[in-house]
């Protein structure tokens, strides 16, 4: 952290702006990187001088944390700097997200939460930083190389069985290259290993839970009553979903317009780069993103298009660095993590003058 010295229009007068500690940072994590996700607020707000409160997601209140606060403990942390609390978030999310004293309430998770516990948070007067649902788009151009856009496409589409809020959730290909593009991916995807998580040639493991895993495969049926194409999958075995590709999709299908957080890739064409931006734009969220073209003017042209926080060339949208500011736009998000700009999260800025000189006042 840094402050600043800033001149004075009072002659004799030093102005000093430093950051300061908000004194008790909420945070709220999420299942899906339970460790990952707790420790990119909890390690910052610490740092910051701050003391924590942390509800860990119900399904992993160990990862999550309580591990966590082991570790603290173990390292020396004074008593109370981290305080975690277990639960349902039905039971207690409320309490936490609404409670008096968090001046910062961080949570990441599902858009519909979010923006319950941002309401809840702003009712206290408590910064909301909140990181939500994504739609995310892999858009694969006429000038892409199809080998690499089919690279990224499987490893966006099917890390962590897609449930990462950066996930692909759409590809958008141009329809010169999309019956090639569906045909690689669909292949591709057929010969991923799926099954026993703890098996290291295992690349596809289990969802999460049933009602999860109900809900996925409920995305797939209504995209095919609405007349997509299953390529490859649409099964499950148990928890394992079966990484699935579909093709004839369009931006309204179930599979498409909703943050389906599965191993599913909807492939939807496009005609021109003004079409693929208005098709990756027709969603409430906007934060993560790809384009894969080898005219950079084009690749940046289409990047900027995009309404999100996030968006990488010749990549996929699965991408996080510390150093680099975390975040999204429209209802993916508010605020960001990482680097300076998580500090500014959990710090506020306190300005110190100091009058140097004898001051003549008016009266």
């Amino acid at each position: 952290m840094d402050g600043q010295h800033a001149d004075s229009i009072t002659p004799g007068k030093e102005n000093i702006a430093e950051r300061v500690p908000v004194g008790v940072v909420g945070v709220i994590s999420p299942w899906n990187f339970p460790l990952h996700l707790s420790m990119r607020a909890v390690a910052p707000a610490i740092a910051a001088g701050n003391g924590v409160v942390l509800k860990p997601a119900s399904n992993t209140p160990i990862t999550g944390g309580l591990l966590l606060a082991r570790i603290f403990e173990a390292a020396g942390a004074p008593e109370g700097i981290i305080n975690v609390v277990p639960g349902r978030g039905s039971d207690i999310g409320d309490a936490v997200a609404g409670h008096e004293l968090p001046s910062v309430i961080a949570f990441t998770g599902s858009t519909e939460v979010g923006e319950r516990v941002g309401e809840q948070a702003a009712g206290n007067a408590a910064l909301p930083a909140l990181e939500l649902g994504g739609n995310n788009v892999h858009v694969v151009t006429e000038n892409a190389d199809l080998e690499r856009a089919v690279d990224g496409g499987v490893f966006g589409s099917f890390l962590h069985q897609g449930q990462i809020c950066i996930s692909t959730n759409r590809h958008l290909v141009h329809e010169s290259l999309y019956d090639d593009y569906v045909d690689a991916l669909a292949e591709r995807a057929a010969s991923l290993p799926t099954g026993d998580p703890t098996d290291d040639d295992t690349i596809v493991g289990p969802i999460i839970d049933e009602s999860q895993r109900d809900q996925i495969l409920e995305y797939v049926e209504e995209s095919v009553d609405e007349r997509a194409t299953v390529e490859t999958g649409g099964d499950h075995d148990g928890l394992v979903v079966d990484p699935t590709v579909l093709s004839d999709v369009d931006n309204d299908m179930a599979a498409a317009c909703n943050e389906h957080f599965g191993p599913i890739a909807p492939v939807i064409p496009f005609s021109s780069d003004e079409e693929a931006i208005d098709l990756a734009n027709d969603t409430i969220h906007g934060l993560s993103g790809s384009v894969h073209s080898e005219d950079m003017a084009q690749a940046r042209q289409i990047a900027d298009g995009i309404e999100t926080g996030m968006i990488h060339i010749n990549d996929q949208p699965v991408n996080d660095e510390p150093h680099v500011p975390f975040g999204g736009m429209k209802e993916s998000s508010i605020g960001r993590y990482n680097g300076e700009q998580i500090l500014e999260e959990v710090t506020t800025t306190k300005w110190i003058s100091i009058q140097h000189e004898p001051r003549e006042y008016p009266f």
